[in-house]
């Protein structure tokens, strides 16, 4: 996938990796600054450093509710995700994630 960044105050052409599951479609990998888990994103909002927040569509609502409510009370873009395999793999991990926050610089 090919998407447009800026870089040094320029507009850059950058290359966003994808990464291939089973099912044989594509997902493409996050690539930027980002906090991994709940209590790394509820941090990291409170502290007014979120930007966008991937969550886990079959995470545990209970635990990732309080989340998603304080996510849209700051304006944080909310997207979601299938499961928790492929929000892990996503975020570069090996294992599963529920919850994925991109964080400013």
């Amino acid at each position: 996938m090919i998407v447009f960044m800026i870089h040094g105050g320029k507009l850059v052409e950058a290359c966003l990796p994808e990464l291939k599951l089973g099912g044989g479609f594509m997902l493409d990998k996050i690539v930027e600054k980002k906090v991994i888990g709940i209590k790394q994103c509820l941090k990291f909002i409170k502290l007014g450093k979120g930007k966008v927040l991937y969550v886990a569509n079959d995470a545990d609502a209970r635990l990732i509710s309080p989340l998603i409510e304080l996510a849209e009370k700051e304006n944080i873009k909310i997207v979601e995700i299938s499961t928790m395999k492929e929000l892990g793999l996503m975020s570069g991990i090996e294992v599963k994630s529920a919850a994925t926050l991109i964080i400013e610089k």
